[in-house]
């Protein structure tokens, strides 16, 4: 922690205490270039492989400040920054996700017990979350998106998302059948992964915009959709 930080620290652990016991919190620092930050993360949790629970509310001290008027960070010139973490449906698959959505910034207005009076009621009403806790939980980003802009369209009406076992872990996938009733699977993991009727036939890229469009190539059987994916190659053996 930078000397010019201290007596801030200091003045949030006492004054914040009660708050952060209440929810099994610690007040943490983390030193960025030109923004210090304080947050708030509770013990590591085994039944959730070691991931801690997490206050999506923060206390920042203000970017750009020359490090020669750094004598001591002043509370007048911090913010709380509140980001939206809520969980959101896959469709009707039973299915969540989370992400940062978005981001409010609140200025620093009050002062003394006022002002962490404040700040406790704001960490109480957001509490705390662990990332992917819940049941169903999708972690990738890339899957959850095209899962959605694929169901609003409505193009492939039996579009589910399912977890595919692998040697080392489990991954999810994106998952419907073909004019032919094959069995198809877009799996996110790493290079994306594409398998029909349980094997193995190329890999895509999972952060592009095609990736909807070869779900729907598949669906339909287009004629290129061959060129919309990398196929295996034939002496290779999936791994």
């Amino acid at each position: 922690m930078r000397h010019y930080m201290r007596n801030r620290v200091a003045e949030a652990r006492e004054h914040l205490r009660p708050v952060l016991k209440e929810l099994g919190l610690n007040l943490m620092v983390l030193d960025k270039e030109n923004q210090e930050e304080i947050y708030f993360v509770g013990k590591p949790l085994e039944r959730f492989g070691g991931i801690r629970p997490l206050s999506p509310v923060t206390i920042r001290f203000n970017k750009g400040i020359a490090p020669a008027d750094r004598k001591e960070a002043q509370w007048q010139r911090a913010y709380l920054c509140i980001e939206d973490w809520r969980l959101k449906p896959l469709g009707r698959t039973g299915r969540v996700h989370r992400r940062c959505w978005d981001r409010e910034f609140l200025p620093v207005e009050k002062t003394g017990k006022e002002m962490f009076a404040w700040m406790g009621r704001m960490i109480r009403k957001h509490e705390a979350f662990i990332y992917s806790s819940e049941p169903g939980h999708v972690d990738s980003e890339e899957l959850a998106d095209t899962y959605w802009e694929l169901f609003r369209g409505r193009k492939i009406k039996d579009l589910d998302i399912v977890t595919i076992e692998g040697e080392r872990r489990n991954h999810d996938a994106l998952t419907f059948q073909d004019h032919l009733g094959r069995r198809i699977h877009m799996i996110y993991a790493g290079v994306g992964k594409l398998m029909i009727d349980g094997e193995l036939v190329g890999t895509f890229k999972k952060d592009t915009p095609s990736k909807t469009q070869l779900a729907e190539s598949l669906k339909i059987g287009r004629s290129w959709v061959k060129g919309m994916y990398n196929p295996l190659d034939p002496g290779l053996k999936p791994r």
